[in-house]
């Protein structure tokens, strides 16, 4: 039985296991909030053009990597319920980050929305995982969610500012920074857990 539940955990969250492609979009993540905050003028041609290219050359990476993963461990094809959830919460997802950075940048709040939103993605690929494989996997998400929602409250808690002590202009770019930081994190811990978890193969793995 055991065996059963960890086959179906490595089948229904292999794209969340696949970390090396989402360190790279973490690291665009924070570097571009550390870009725009380096900014002391109005942002320029060549400077959009710079950022751009980083920003495109770690999605390339992010590309490599997936074809990594597929080399080297095949395919995983999660049944329709999954996909289905993932679509739901994906959606979902993106409209609430749209919403919340609409309240970042236009209210001064004690909190960031936008780092709750994040944070709260990262608990919900661990209910996900939990929920369709019947068990207690990716334990490391609730606790980097934990993180994430305690800095996004430090206004609230009454450490107002408290991002000007890392040279951050403001709350906005460092959350960015810290979400980012957060999913590359759990982009590593994927990987490790994937190389422990499942053996090296060129097979197509289905539920």
């Amino acid at each position: 039985m055991h065996e059963a539940r960890r086959i179906q955990f490595v089948v229904t969250s292999f794209s969340y296991l696949q970390g090396l492609t989402a360190v790279p979009y973490g690291l665009a993540l924070a570097l571009a909030a550390v870009w725009a905050n380096s900014l002391t003028h109005r942002a320029g041609a060549i400077d959009v053009l710079i950022v751009s290219l980083l920003v495109a050359g770690l999605l390339f990476v992010a590309w490599l990597a997936s074809r990594y993963y597929e080399r080297e461990y095949g395919r995983a094809l999660a049944a329709p319920p999954a996909r289905r959830i993932d679509w739901v919460t994906s959606l979902a997802g993106a409209a609430l980050a749209l919403g919340a950075f609409g309240l970042d940048v236009s209210y001064d709040l004690p909190f960031s929305a936008i780092g709750l939103v994040g944070a709260s993605a990262l608990l919900v690929v661990y209910f996900r995982a939990a929920w369709l494989a019947t068990g207690k996997y990716l334990l490391y998400y609730p606790a980097l969610a934990a993180a994430g929602f305690l800095v996004s409250i430090l206004p609230a808690l009454g450490l107002a500012g408290w991002w000007t002590r890392f040279g951050l202009r403001s709350q906005l770019l460092a959350i960015c920074v810290v979400i980012g930081l957060l999913y590359v994190v759990a982009g590593i811990w994927g990987h490790l857990l994937l190389t422990r978890m499942l053996p090296r193969d060129r097979e197509e793995r289905h539920v």
